[in-house]
């Protein structure tokens, strides 16, 4: 029986392949067997057309070749010139020439037309080609996938022959059609499991997706879920999922499922919270292993390096094995990928990746090591017992003194300064039992400390002072310091106040913590600022060992002469900053908190000369502080008695033969001191040198004379002193530099200093005192090259001035201190410089206004003088001569006639005379103008006879010489403003403008002249220059003001 199938197609229509997608070939029930899987995929045909009632299998050689012809291009140009030369033909007149031209014109119109070919299969037609409309063509003719190749083939391209000049064949690769429901790029495959062939279950390597599948959610806000697929949509590329767990059906993208196991989904199905399941197993299993990680790892967080440990280079490609074993301290390690580590040479290496260390155990028992593997890792403690054979260690955890037994790769030796913390922690805890905790380190050891009560502090201190004196580590005597300096605050806020909060019962506490020591000492109810400065570093030289505890020492014994100087009152203050200077250019942070404490306790009784080594530190430019620091270190060295032996026999010398020999013998002598005061040579530059020399340094001593080198190994020797030398050197920049920095940070401590002293109350009166030094240093900083910091800070210091509120000093001091500032600012160019200048002159200015508000008469006539010669010469700042007119105008108004005839005096230059009316501004206001004070009235009438004429004379001199455009700007502004505010009995002192006004407007270049201060004018009055011209001439016109 025959059963077949009749499909009319649309006439005219072209028949389309329409392939159905793998996911729709693939599609069938998941139900039917999976053995017969790769059966019924043999079987699957996909069905291409249907043709006469019969379905035709994919038959590709009976398609027909589409072709989409060129579209022809009118080119009305060449059209017309054929026209024109056609025309010639037919009336005879064509020539030659033209003949030849008229045939090349048809001769490219034949060529295109012969490209337009047609095919026995079939060609299609535009709608250009067909004279038919847009609208009206028939897209359905031509398929989407052979779209490019009808265009090729009506550009005259052909299947199997080449393309362009050349005949380059090039073959053809079909495009693969991107799958339904997704972009540009997307792949059409569902992701299996991979964790269900891990467990040996095969049944979903080749399982497609279909009605009936397993799968797992992932990548949607149902990630995670398990469910059974109900239904496929094939032209959404989705598939509908019933949901194990909520009993619900949702529709997913099919490219956001994964087909799982049925072992899998039995099993995982139903689990609520799996994820957080998997995580907890996870830890689990990590807390049984106690070795760390494999170095091996990729990932960047499992690292087991720390800060402060010796570890093995063991990477033999960095630097070409130069590190290959060495071994190194590492300085920071934020993730195994970029580790920081410095080698013995000092030398820092950055990006070092933690594959390339292993651990270090130390050989001596008792050493410091860091457990770095297992469940303790972080933790410290000290080597019991090392076996070489086994690579195991045991170790007493420090804190909680468990003893515990480590491979060589769970320890690695420590060498950090905070081992001490637990012992001190141990402390702390039996004098306060409210302190827990263990994880501990140094920094907050200090925090400790200065919670705790008086009482519990001294216990404490003195238990820490027998400590440090039984041990060798500084890092304790570090500690030590940090300790003191958490009970001495000093709260500042700079230019407002400043104090410190140490009660009487803290020195009492620190004196009898000295006491403790030295029991010569007597009790103290309340010890002064120098018992508690002697107290504290006496109790500091016994922390130290060494020449550092020498040091304090010393210092301990000057403190104790202050205190004796301060009951005589025969002190000094000056010795005592430079005792507070020398304790703050140390290296160690709590230096800072003891020398603020006791300097803050001083500035009530300091005059300005005992700052006078702050200020000379803060000039002194950082190459000679370093070679000062140099000299100071060189200043104290003992005379050698071999020196004084020979000064004695020159001093005892009788006769001449004598005195020869006893001068030939101190020759010698001093050629001996000379060598023995020769700066040691460095050890490993020595060592370097003899490598280098080789032989010739061994036989230096000998008298034979060396052989002679060949070429090559004379440049190995030059190779090997060049390596040397540079080595030595490299390492004297790199002390030098850290050198030059630590002489910056205690520069910039000193200004802190004056900082401290400005923000006392009891400083305020050494202002005007600092105003010079600093000007001069901000002066002398712009010329030195990378002094920007201290030109800032300088700057800073004299803001903090000029902002201070009104202070009242003696005349005699503002007047020394204008003399002064006038002397260091001349000649000064530099704008901020400047105004921090008008700034202080407003200061001093205001000093001298007395509760009346009246300034001082001696002040007053400086500031005139300085006006004067700000006008006449080019020696005063313009900022200090004329920044008091500008911020105090109402006690300075009987300057304003003398304003007046330097702003219209043509002697004067011309920007001195546009300064001069911008201080006028300030004195125009109508509340002085119109004051009804009889001397401000006498003022104004005056300023009235002055103006008018001068202005008269200034509009004259705008049209007859070359014309000022801010000059004129100014002047306009300042008489249209005076003569707005101006009193009507003054207003006939004004009127003689009006003819000049009149003249100045009939000029022929009236128009190129106002064009020409239009920008000036318009910035300074907000108008044209012609209207202000004319505003002004009908406030003066006799006419309009009659009316």
């Amino acid at each position: 029986m025959k059963i077949s199938f009749g499909v009319k197609s649309q006439p005219k229509t072209a028949v389309v392949q329409n392939p159905t997608s793998t996911f729709s070939q693939l599609h069938q029930h998941a139900s039917d067997s999976e053995d017969n899987d790769e059966e019924q995929e043999v079987k699957k045909r996909g069905i291409n057309l249907f043709e006469n009632g019969a379905a035709a299998l994919g038959d590709e050689e009976n398609k027909p070749k589409l072709v989409i012809p060129m579209v022809k291009k009118t080119d009305w140009k060449t059209q017309r010139q054929i026209e024109m030369l056609k025309k010639q033909e037919e009336e005879g007149t064509i020539t030659e020439e033209n003949k030849a031209r008229l045939a090349l014109l048809r001769e490219s119109i034949g060529e295109a037309e012969e490209t337009e070919e047609s095919t026995q299969n079939g060609t299609i037609e535009t709608a250009a080609a067909a004279g038919e409309n847009a609208e009206d063509a028939d897209y359905s003719k031509m398929p989407i996938d052979g779209f490019g190749l009808a265009m090729l083939r009506g550009m005259g391209w052909k299947d199997g022959e080449g393309m362009g000049k050349q005949k380059v064949k090039v073959d053809y690769k079909p495009p693969m059609p991107r799958p339904k429901g997704l972009g540009l790029g997307a792949v059409p495959k569902v992701k299996n499991n991979t964790s269900v062939a891990k467990n040996g279950d095969k049944g979903t390597k080749d399982k497609q997706l279909g009605v009936g599948s397993l799968v797992k959610i992932v990548g949607t806000s149902n990630n995670g879920k398990y469910g059974k697929v109900e239904g496929v949509d094939e032209e959404n590329a989705s598939v509908f999922v019933n949901l194990v767990l909520v009993k619900n059906t949702v529709r997913v993208s099919q490219y956001a499922v994964q087909l799982v196991s049925k072992e899998e989904y039995e099993k995982d199905s139903k689990c609520i919270n799996k994820k957080a399941y998997d995580s907890a197993r996870t830890d689990t299993e990590c807390d049984k292993k106690t070795s760390r990680p494999s170095s091996s790892s990729s990932s960047p967080t499992t690292e087991w390096v720390q800060r402060s440990l010796r570890v093995r280079f063991i990477d033999k490609k960095y630097e070409d094995r130069r590190y290959y074993k060495t071994k190194m301290v590492v300085l920071d390690a934020p993730d195994s990928r970029h580790c920081t580590l410095e080698d013995e040479d000092g030398r820092k290496h950055y990006d070092i990746r933690e594959s390339w260390l292993e651990t270090i155990i130390p050989r001596k028992e008792g050493s410091k090591v860091m457990i770095v593997g297992g469940k303790r890792r972080g933790k410290l403690a000290v080597l019991e017992e090392r076996d070489v054979d086994r690579e195991r260690i045991k170790v007493r955890v420090l804190g909680t003194d468990e003893v515990v037994k480590l491979s060589f790769d769970d320890a690695c030796e420590y060498v950090g300064r905070y081992i001490m913390a637990t012992e001190l922690l141990k402390l702390f805890k039996k004098i306060n039992k409210k302190i827990s905790g263990d994880d501990w380190n140094m920094k907050k050891v200090g925090k400790v400390f200065s919670s705790l009560k008086a009482a519990d502090q001294q216990k404490a201190l003195i238990q820490m002072t027998s400590i440090c004196e039984q041990s060798e580590d500084e890092g304790l005597a570090i500690t030590y310091g940090n300790c003191i300096a958490s009970v001495l605050p000093t709260e500042a806020r700079p230019g407002k106040k400043v104090h410190t909060e140490v009660p009487v019962e803290t020195r009492v506490m620190l004196w009898e913590t000295l006491r403790s020591v030295d029991e010569t000492k007597k009790a103290k109810k309340n010890p002064t600022v120098f018992d508690t400065l002697y107290a504290i570093l006496f109790l500091l030289s016994k922390a130290w060992k060494g020449a550092t505890a020498v040091q304090y020492k010393s210092d301990a014994e000057e403190a104790a002469v202050f205190i004796e100087g301060q009951k005589s009152g025969e002190l000094d203050l000056a010795i005592v900053v430079d005792l507070l200077m020398s304790l703050l250019s140390r290296h160690h942070k709590y230096h800072k908190a003891i020398v603020y404490f006791a300097f803050v306790e001083l500035i009530p009784q300091m005059q300005v000369e005992h700052l006078k080594h702050i200020l000379e530190t803060i000039s002194m430019p950082d190459e000679e502080m370093m070679k000062s620091a140099d000299d100071e270190d060189d200043e104290f060295e003992p005379i050698d008695d071999e020196e004084a032996d020979g000064e004695d026999e020159g001093d005892e010398a009788e006769d001449e033969e004598e005195s020869e020999e006893e001068d030939e013998e101190e020759m010698e002598v001093d050629d001996d001191d000379e060598e023995g005061d020769e700066t040691p040579a460095d050890p490993k530059l020595l060592e370097n040198l003899k490598k280098a020399l080789g032989e010739a340094a061994d036989n230096s001593d000998d008298d034979e004379e060396p052989e002679d080198l060949d070429d090559e190994a004379m440049l190995k020797m030059d190779d090997m002193l060049a390596n040397a030398f540079r080595e030595h050197f490299a390492k004297t920049r790199k002390s030098q530099k850290e050198n030059l920095e630590h002489i910056r940070q205690f520069r910039m401590k000193c200004f802190d200093l004056v900082v401290l002293v400005l923000s006392h109350e009891k400083g305020r009166s050494l202002a005007p005192d600092l105003i010079e030094p600093f000007v001069a240093l901000s002066k002398e900083t712009l010329k030195r090259p990378n002094s920007e910091s201290v030109f800032n800070r300088a700057k800073d210091v004299l803001d903090l001035i000029s902002n201070m509120r009104k202070l009242s000093l003696p005349e005699k001091q503002i007047l020394n201190t204008i003399k002064r500032l006038d002397e260091v600012s001349s000649g000064m160019t530099n704008p901020a410089m400047k105004d921090m200048i008008a700034g202080l002159s407003s200061l001093l200015f205001s000093a001298s206004i007395d509760s009346e508000g009246k300034p001082s008469t001696a002040v007053k006539k400086a500031y005139e003088k300085l006006l004067d010669s700000y006008m006449k010469g080019d020696k005063v700042l313009s900022e200090l001569a004329t920044a008091p007119y500008l911020k105090y105008p109402t006690v300075l108004v009987s300057f304003v006639p003398k304003l007046v005839e330097y702003a219209y005096d043509t002697n004067v230059k011309v920007f001195k005379r546009t300064e001069a009316l911008t201080c006028l501004q300030v004195f125009l206001r109508k509340d002085l103008i119109c004051s009804k004070d009889e001397a401000t009235k006498k003022i104004f009438a005056k300023v009235a006879k002055l103006l008018g004429p001068r202005f008269t004379a200034f509009i004259k001199e705008c049209g007859t010489q070359e014309m000022k455009p801010r000059l004129f700007a100014f002047a306009l502004k300042t008489f249209l403003t005076f003569a707005k505010n101006i009193p009507n009995e003054l207003l006939g002192e004004l009127l003689t403008v009006a003819p000049a006004i009149e003249e100045f407007i009939k000029l022929d270049d009236f128009d190129k002249r106002m064009k020409k201060a239009d920008k000036a004018v318009m910035a300074v009055c907000g108008k044209k220059p012609v209207t202000i011209v004319k505003q002004i001439h009908s406030l003066v016109d006799v006419e309009e003001v009659e009316e």
